[in-house]
């Protein structure tokens, strides 16, 4: 049990430093194509922070209501998704 639970503690921690990691990458690339200001380092932290907040709630939500079987099959299924989406907006990106 103890393991376990270190292995959801270290799952945890390893997924919010990657966001954190991840945020000032993206503002940093944004800032180019849309000015210098400070309103674009404000709207990332608001994007980022609404984003964190509709996971944890994805995850109260999908962890309350469905079994471990149904939850891996739905996480498999955003996760195809997001990286058919990703790639397809990495493509677009490299034309320009």
């Amino acid at each position: 049990m103890a393991l376990l639970r270190s292995l959801y503690a270290l799952t945890i921690f390893l997924s919010a430093f990657l966001l954190f990691v991840v945020e000032p990458m993206v503002a940093k690339q944004l800032l180019p194509t849309l000015g210098g200001s400070s309103a674009v380092w404000t709207t990332c932290l608001v994007f980022f922070s609404v984003v964190l907040l509709l996971g944890y709630l994805y995850a109260h939500w999908i962890s309350a209501n469905f079994s471990p079987i149904r939850q891996a099959v739905i996480h498999i299924a955003l996760l195809t998704a997001a990286i058919l989406t990703l790639a397809f907006t990495s493509g677009l990106a490299l034309r320009r």
